[in-house]
């Protein structure tokens, strides 16, 4: 049956927060990020001064899966500017 991404996030032990989002993007977990992201996470979510928001941690080459991430981002409707 259906559940909303939320509900799935709980469900597999994510919290959701922004520390959790940021930290997905980092680790390159696609599955989880597009959780958050077709969940309503807001693309403006704050964790830390150092990339603090998903864009900044996304673009950043050191991060497994980060232009897949990206795509995940453009293709829900992130504002690139």
């Amino acid at each position: 049956f259906f559940q909303p991404p939320k509900q799935q996030l709980l469900r597999m032990g994510y919290s959701w927060n922004n520390e959790t989002f940021i930290s997905s993007i980092k680790q390159g977990n696609i599955d989880i990020v597009d959780l958050f992201v077709k969940g309503g996470m807001p693309f403006d979510a704050y964790f830390d001064m150092l990339y603090s928001n998903p864009w900044l941690t996304a673009i950043d080459e050191r991060y497994k899966n980060n232009l897949t991430v990206l795509k995940i981002f453009v293709l829900n409707g992130f504002d690139l500017y």
